[in-house]
């Protein structure tokens, strides 16, 4: 059995819409759905008890971020394998089956990813290189759609990391990796876990055959992301790079900061002074 794990944090339609899709296109016995609510302060709650009464429901007192409300909704799973879907995704066909065949196929894997697609069905970042030094740079200074066209592929891949809003995980080798590094509040967790497992000798693989309907409205905005890439980038490379990586990345993400706020500045972009000023507060 595959347990899917979903975060919810003030997005009641966008959770919503995500159980209806999988309990459309999934066999109701393949899987358990445990929806983490980490501490909404709208409905949602009270919402997907009326609504979704086969959901396991955990009202999380406190926004614990994405690792540490998939780590508790973990906790409480009871499937060989662990689904983390991203509650502002769609399903339109069954991908558990289509995901499950990647562990078949490959007897060393332990993280399988899909592909997240646009509404158009264009395709979003969803696996790739670990962030080397240079991918760090790439990342800053070309953005995400140079990289995504680097890592594209239609075929089943041995990948260094997938997205943790589309990965499927075998349960005990999550549990032995002590699940999702909560220094991470958002973004760069998935990586770090991708990062530990491989280092164990266990493999990571993204397959195009399981894809979702990422619909990219969740509970943050392009500013909290950047914002928490910055943390994220730093934790990755304090605690698994090397001390003269880290502070080369550092020097590139203060770069990018003091660029990005000359631009704003100079352009009276009010959205990059007041981003890359809380950028700069992380480093």
């Amino acid at each position: 059995m595959v347990s899917l794990v979903i975060l919810s944090f003030n997005k009641r339609d966008l959770t919503a819409s995500c159980l209806t899709s999988i309990y459309k296109h999934v066999p109701e016995k393949k899987f358990e759905v445990i929806v983490v609510d980490n501490a909404s302060s709208d409905d949602s709650v009270s919402y997907i008890k009326k609504h979704f009464p086969k959901v396991k429901l955990i009202a999380n007192q406190e926004n614990s971020g994405f690792a540490g409300g998939c780590n508790l909704g973990a906790k409480e799973a009871k499937g060989e394998y662990l689904l983390f879907l991203n509650n502002d995704a769609l399903v339109s066909d069954n991908p558990l089956t289509k995901m499950l065949q990647v562990f078949s196929s490959y007897p060393k894997a332990a993280i399988v990813g899909g592909l997240l697609a646009n509404h158009d069905g264009s395709l979003q970042r969803s696996f790739g290189a670990f962030y080397t030094v240079l991918n760090v740079m790439y990342l800053l200074f070309a953005g995400e759609s140079g990289e995504l066209k680097r890592f594209k592929s239609q075929d089943i891949v041995s990948t260094d990391w997938v997205s943790g809003g589309f990965m499927m995980v075998k349960r005990d080798i999550f549990e032995g990796a002590k699940g999702f590094n909560e220094s991470y509040f958002m973004y760069i967790e998935d990586m770090d876990l991708c990062y530990r497992v491989k280092k164990e000798g266990y493999g990571v693989y993204n397959t195009p055959f399981a894809r979702v309907e990422h619909l990219g409205q969740g509970s943050t905005n392009k500013s909290f992301a950047i914002v928490h890439i910055f943390e994220g980038l730093q934790i990755f490379y304090k605690q698994q790079r090397s001390s003269f990586e880290y502070y080369i990345v550092k020097l590139l993400l203060f770069t990018k900061a003091i660029s990005a706020l000359f631009i704003g500045t100079f352009t009276r972009n009010k959205y990059l002074i007041s981003t890359y000023r809380d950028a700069l507060k992380t480093l």
